[in-house]
């Protein structure tokens, strides 16, 4: 065989392993969430990161002022396009959605992507009303599951790990 041959074969290894998992994007306020941002995201990704490739966004602060020349590259390029990124990349999508959520655009930014792109949403409202929501906001939930509580969202995300894996058991031993 080509040396051509084994470099597919060596990608294609790689690229299995890395996606035996499917992605799992958690979307949320961020820079104008109430308390800290990231609690309900650790405990989703401490319950359900050996099923899912759990992505949580990074948070960090921008060291320029809005009116400075770098502040937008820096944003695109530390914020924007890295999140972008990982919510095509990630199967499924879950989003927490409270007021601080539309005092930016990122996460309305991120679940109109998940919309476009077809993926599994998940939806949860905090503090909010679904009347007081944006209509273009309400339009990219349409078909998704809307939940109660972080822990429903991850039983739901544990049943789904479940029915899975046990089609992907089914598979086993069987000729295509």
């Amino acid at each position: 065989m080509s040396k051509m041959w084994w470099q597919c074969i060596i990608r294609l290894k790689d690229y299995m392993k890395n996606s035996v998992k499917p992605g799992l994007y958690l979307s949320g306020a961020i820079e104008h969430a109430i308390g800290n941002p990231n609690k309900w995201r650790q405990k989703m990704h401490k319950e359900l990161h050996k099923d899912y490739k759990v992505v949580i966004p990074y948070a960090k602060d921008c060291p320029f002022k809005k009116d400075e020349e770098l502040y937008k590259s820096f944003i695109k390029e530390q914020f924007i396009m890295p999140d972008m990124s990982d919510v095509a990349k990630s199967q499924y999508f879950f989003v927490k959605i409270d007021k601080g959520v539309f005092k930016g655009a990122g996460t309305v930014s991120e679940m109109a992507l998940a919309a476009w792109l077809g993926k599994h949403i998940i939806y949860m409202y905090e503090n909010i009303k679904e009347i007081d929501m944006p209509g273009w906001s309400l339009g990219c939930l349409e078909g998704g599951i809307r939940v109660t509580s972080i822990d429903e969202a991850i039983q739901i995300y544990k049943d789904l790990a479940n029915i899975n894996s046990k089609k992907h058991d089914g598979n086993k031993g069987t000729k295509a």
